[in-house]
């Protein structure tokens, strides 16, 4: 086969011609390059303002390569094949989707529909960290792994790569003294670091940034503490705060000088970094002097937690290319949407997670999601196409986004290595345990690059590993994969990934637990807020604990009836046994955290009547809860023993078995509850659920709301929409804010017109520099409620742009 290349091409796109080759030749194919093509068949390759052939084909075939940044196209007809890019980086992630194409058919096809595709979202990222040295040996100092990884990344279409330092651990706190000598501090000394291990770790430094740049993938370094603080044993002495600003300062222009391949910097500005917020501007400002004077362009990132107005300002005029990024959801994977309220925890903590203020328009900065998803997936396979290609939608107001890789904190504050996560060849068969979690990878790579992109992309991957697995596998990944969001949004007790681990959490007390506020509160309630409501008359829309409960319970037989219907073929390919591993302990996880739900709602009814038969219930089901974790922890023996991802206080290290002291303990103390009630009890039995439900059951509805496409700030904004359902609506009302997360909702009841409900937004919510948020909830005559827009099915509130003159052509949103 030739490949037809008519220009020297840049070295990412000159990377991917020599993987295009490598899979040829695994599939028996020899190549020759050639500047003209004169047999068949051929590829022809390049660049499509650059190279002659490509741009003649292109005139041929009446196509256009789009012009922007990062695009590309492919066409493969009778006569030719076409594969080029706008430029460098658009023309290499062609050749890789080219390169897996031919990999994976049987007849070496590139498909007979052209593909011309442009980027949706202009970053996308994924972050690393580095927290354990001993660990690291297996993949920092491996340019094996590394060669592999990047190339993922750039078939998977991410365009950066984000290393970090310095995340709550002294290790490498602050990085510059652990990657060259410092003698203008000769106070500050290294602890239990050879001057060996500083000298290879800032060469394997330089070979990665260099490595990465090369593949095309930006290379930003995270340095998210200026100092230790209080984050362990420190490693270093003599670090004071008179010379802190200083110190920080010399050793970034040192490591910009001897790494000039970072083309980016990410500062963490809040308490945590060790500076306080009000002299963040002072103490970063000649940081900031020493990336604009570096002698290149560099792009500087500063989170948006603590982070002051007049330090973003201040580092726009020094640095132009600046972006501020922020918590997508607090610190963890919960539903596909941005949160639209903050936990009232949270209140106080300006900027802390969410976008908070930062949508206030104009905004004179681009704005980055960063999705914590390592609060809540670190170690299980996770990969729900549908929840990604949501959650990119969402980052259609900002730049992009930035996610965090699976394992994410393995071995954070210990010097324990040599331990996988799992160990058994027989369900982990990957050389490189992050090769694993590859449909992580792929969906975020490449549903951010494309939110349209073809459900045929990853089902050829699965295809190519699975065979006639494929579409069990992809109905085990959509399915099991709504699990872990669901659990995060009900049961986020802690919106740090310090405290609230998900795929391990068994719970703290019943009556701990009673008082989460779940993280989305305009979606579901808090028990306790359920049980008063319920016992009052007065349930709003959100979703009752026992709805959540349903909904897990559903969720894990489906997980179930998925796994029981695979087929036999296949039964010892290891990828299978371990998404079957997986998708068991998610299952269990859902039951488990259905009954607990169960319990602690009824718990909480009990505390608050005295009714016997709800303590018994009660305890009923943390028996049967009991039951759920045993086989959980059973079908999770493959895992290892001691799971380190953080402090043993928060519980975030050992396995699940080591979890049955908190559900015993909750057991123990029903059990001495119910002892003392037996003898009150007057023999009621009861559905103990039907009493504590009566009314709540929601009718099917038809929703039919045009969104304005403008409000105009100064005057009233007509809303109607019209609602069927089985059940009649008797009242409805429109939730209404500004897009500031930390603001409350204020409510207007509409009125009926037939069919129709109709009201007004008032004028003074209708600000010029503040798009609109709005939701609905509709009241049924049978006494339940419903909020609308459904978040199962799309973003749960419609954004409103709002302009200062009216810019519709009707007041009717229906015309």
């Amino acid at each position: 086969m030739q490949l037809i290349i008519d220009h020297e091409l840049p070295r990412p796109a000159a990377l991917a011609v020599e993987h295009l080759e490598a899979v040829l030749r695994k599939k028996g194919i020899s190549t020759e390059r050639s500047q003209s093509g004169a047999l068949q068949p051929d590829i022809t390759i390049g660049i499509a303002t650059e190279s002659v052939p490509v741009g003649r084909l292109l005139a041929n075939l009446n196509l256009a390569c789009p012009d922007s940044p990062e695009s590309l196209l492919i066409v493969q007809t009778d006569e030719d094949t076409l594969v080029c890019g706008s430029d460098a980086v658009g023309l290499a992630y062609a050749v890789y989707e080219a390169a897996r194409r031919i990999e994976c058919s049987s007849d070496n096809s590139l498909g007979a529909a052209p593909t011309i595709e442009t980027p949706d979202l202009a970053w996308r990222s994924m972050q690393l960290f580095l927290c354990n040295k001993e660990l690291e040996r297996e993949w920092f100092y491996s340019e094996r792994f590394w060669g592999c990884y990047l190339k993922n990344l750039m078939a998977c279409r991410f365009n950066n790569l984000s290393l970090t330092y310095g995340h709550q651990t002294p290790y490498l706190t602050p990085p510059y003294p652990f990657l060259f000598e410092m003698p203008e501090f000769p106070k500050v000394k290294i602890l239990r670091y050879k001057d060996a291990e500083r000298k290879s770790h800032l060469a394997m430094l330089q070979s990665i940034s260099q490595m990465v740049r090369e593949f095309g993938l930006h290379f930003t370094l995270g340095i998210w503490s200026q100092h230790a603080c209080d984050y362990g044993e420190p490693m270093l002495e003599g670090l004071t705060t008179d010379i802190l600003a200083e110190f920080n300062t010399v050793g970034l222009r040192k490591l910009l000088d001897a790494c000039p391949d970072i083309d980016g910097v990410q500062f963490r500005m809040n308490y945590e970094s060790g500076i306080p917020e009000d002299e963040q501007r002072e103490f970063y400002e000649n940081q900031f002097k020493v990336i604009a004077d570096c002698g290149r362009p560099i792009r500087l990132d500063i989170r948006a937690k603590g982070l002051a107005d007049e330090t973003i300002a201040l580092a726009r005029e020094i640095v132009p290319e600046t972006v501020v990024s922020t918590k997508f959801w607090c610190e963890h994977l919960g539903l596909p949407y941005a949160m639209p309220a903050i936990q009232q925890f949270d209140v106080p903590h300006y900027r802390r997670y969410g976008t908070w203020d930062l949508l206030k328009k104009p905004r004179p900065f681009p704005l980055v999601h960063r999705l914590w998803s390592a609060g809540t997936q670190r170690i299980l396979l996770w990969g729900e196409p549908n929840w990604v290609r949501r959650f990119a939608d969402a980052c259609q107001n900002s730049e992009g986004f930035e996610v965090m890789a699976p394992l994410t904190n393995k071995g954070q504050l210990s010097e324990e290595g040599g331990w996988r996560v799992i160990g058994d060849q027989s369900v982990q068969p990957y050389e490189s345990e992050h090769d694993r979690y590859w449909m992580f990878y792929l969906l975020f790579g490449r549903l951010g690059y494309n939110s349209d992109c073809d459900r045929e992309v990853w089902k050829r991957e699965l295809q190519h590993r699975l065979g006639d697995q494929t579409n069990w596998a992809l109905r085990l990944y959509e399915t099991s994969g709504q699990i872990l969001p669901f659990i995060t949004t009900v049961f986020q007790w802690s919106a740090s990934l310090w405290g609230f681990w998900p795929e391990t959490w068994a719970g703290r007390s019943l009556e701990e637990d009673a008082t989460i506020e779940p993280s989305d509160p305009t979606q579901f309630h808090r028990v306790d807020e359920y049980v008063q409501d319920a016992l009052n008359g007065k349930l709003c829309g959100k979703w009752t604990p026992f709805q959540s409960a349903a909904h897990l319970e559903t969720l894990a037989q489906q997980t179930e009836q998925i796994l029981s219907n695979r087929e036999t073929a296949g039964t010892t390919n290891a990828e299978i046994q371990g998404m079957q591993m997986d998708a068991a302990i998610l299952a269990h996880l859902a039951r488990y955290h259905a009954k607990r739900l169960r319990a602690i709602t009824q718990y909480a009814f009990h505390q608050k009547t005295g009714e016997p038969y709800r303590l018994t219930e009660a305890l009923n089901l943390m028996q049967s809860a009991r039951a759920e974790w045993t086989s959980l922890a059973n079908a999770a023996a493959p895992y290892h023993s001691n799971l380190i991802f953080g402090r043993d206080s928060f519980r975030h290290t050992g396995h699940w078995k080591d979890w049955f002291d908190v559900i015993d303990k909750d057991i123990e103390h029903l059990h001495g509850k119910t002892a003392s009630l037996r003898d009150e009890s007057d023999g009621t039995v009861m559905d103990p659920e039907t009493d504590a439900l009566q009314g709540t059951q929601r009718p099917g509805i038809s929703v039919d709301f045009e969104v304005p496409s403008s409000a105009s700030s100064g005057q009233d904004l007509f809303i109607r929409i019209r609602v069927s359902s089985d059940e009649p609506v008797i009242a409805s009302r429109c939730f209404y804010r500004i897009t500031d997360q930390a603001l409350d909702f204020r409510t207007i009841e509409l009125s009926q017109n037939q069919h129709q409900w109709e009201g007004s937004i008032p004028a003074d919510a209708i600000l010029p520099d503040w798009d609109l948020m709005i939701f609905f909830e509709f009241e049924f005559r049978n006494g339940s409620a419903a909020r609308w827009p459904d978040w199962r099915q799309r973003t749960p509130y419609f954004v409103i742009e709002t302009c200062n003159e009216d810019k519709s052509n009707s007041s009717d949103p229906f015309v």
